[in-house]
C-alpha cells in the first residue's frame, strides 16, 4: 500500500501494483504536509502544516482514529500562556505536556512502529 497526500487536505490510500485506491479521505481545507505508514501497514499517519495538528488514520477503514495537536498550555501544564492565551512560544522547561511549539513539516513512524514522531 502507499499512502499519499492530496490537494485540498486529502489522504488517499493506494494499492500501488494496481494503482487501486483502497479509500479518500473528504476533501478539507487543511494543507497535508507529509504522510506515513505505519511498519504494521494498520495505521496512516499525517500532517498539515497550516494547522499544526496531526492525524492517525484507520489504514483499512479510512477512518480518523486520533488527532493530536501542538503544544496548547493543557493537560498539566506549567507554562506561561502569551497574550493569546496560547503556551506555544512559553514553554517551560520541566513541562509535562510533551508535544511541539511551531509547525508541523514531517511525520514518520519508529521502525517497530510504537511511536509516532513529528
Amino acid at each position: 500500500m502507499l499512502a499519499l497526500g492530496l490537494q485540498h487536505g486529502r489522504v488517499m490510500l493506494v494499492h500501488e501494483a494496481t494503482g487501486k485506491v483502497k479509500w479518500e479521505s473528504a476533501p478539507n481545507f487543511l494543507c497535508v504536509s507529509s504522510v506515513a505508514m505505519s511498519p504494521n501497514g494498520r495505521f496512516v499517519a499525517s500532517v498539515s502544516s497550516n494547522t499544526e495538528h496531526w492525524t492517525l488514520w484507520d489504514a483499512v477503514s479510512g477512518a480518523v482514529n486520533r488527532v493530536g495537536a501542538t503544544h496548547d498550555g493543557t493537560a498539566g501544564c506549567i507554562c506561561r500562556a502569551d497574550r493569546n492565551n496560547m503556551a506555544r512560544r512559553l514553554l517551560e522547561h520541566g513541562c509535562p505536556a510533551l508535544a511541539h511549539t511551531t509547525t508541523l513539516n514531517a511525520v514518520v513512524f519508529s521502525p517497530c512502529g510504537s511511536k509516532l514522531v513529528t
